[in-house]
């Protein structure tokens, strides 16, 4: 639910004032994603440009890391494009969040619900994702310098990005950013 000063501040269910905070929300979120699809992009090109033996301990388990490059690939393509949620077809305007009037607290929290929803669909890819790194932690397959450090570092990066995502889900971070939202340039 919307917290107290978005509330106050969508009391007057202007579209445009709404919009324009759906536009910075977007923005913080795509922030964050970019930065998992970033690491999943390094994981990959690992995967790919690297020769084994100089990432694993026993470079006949490379499937290990092909898997790997397959899982965070799948990740990046499926949280690409969740920009299209709130600008589908390339409506750059915003039209499409019209659906959620009167453009006060309830349609925040709607439209808002409606994006949680879709993406927890969307990052579905990243827990066996997740489970896969963290098995090559622990298991020593990894070697813990050159190459292979970013490898052990991906879950780390990749979940403080998610924890902002999950920060970016709540009224407090909302009220948090408001102020920060209306001093940025449309």
């Amino acid at each position: 639910m919307a917290g107290p000063e978005l509330t106050t501040y969508l009391q007057a269910q202007d579209f445009e004032s709404f919009r324009r905070l759906v536009r910075h929300y977007n923005h913080d979120m795509a922030n964050r994603l970019s930065r998992i699809t970033t690491e999943c992009s390094i994981l990959s090109r690992i995967a790919e440009r690297v020769a084994p033996e100089e990432i694993l301990v026993d470079p006949a388990q490379a499937d290990e890391i092909k898997r790997l490059a397959v899982e965070a690939k799948t990740l990046v393509d499926n949280v690409s494009n969740v920009r299209e949620f709130f600008y589908p077809a390339g409506d750059t305007e915003g039209n499409g969040l019209k659906q959620y009037a009167p453009f006060d607290a309830t349609g925040w929290d709607a439209m808002t619900g409606a994006f949680t929803s879709y993406l927890v669909e969307k990052l579905q890819p990243i827990e066996p994702l997740f489970a896969h790194l963290a098995e090559l932690e622990v298991s020593g397959l990894i070697k813990p310098d050159g190459r292979g450090k970013a490898i052990l570092v991906a879950r780390e990066s990749m979940s403080k990005s998610v924890g902002e995502m999950e920060d970016l889900l709540t009224s407090d971070e909302w009220d948090k950013l408001l102020p920060e939202w209306l001093d940025r340039p449309e």
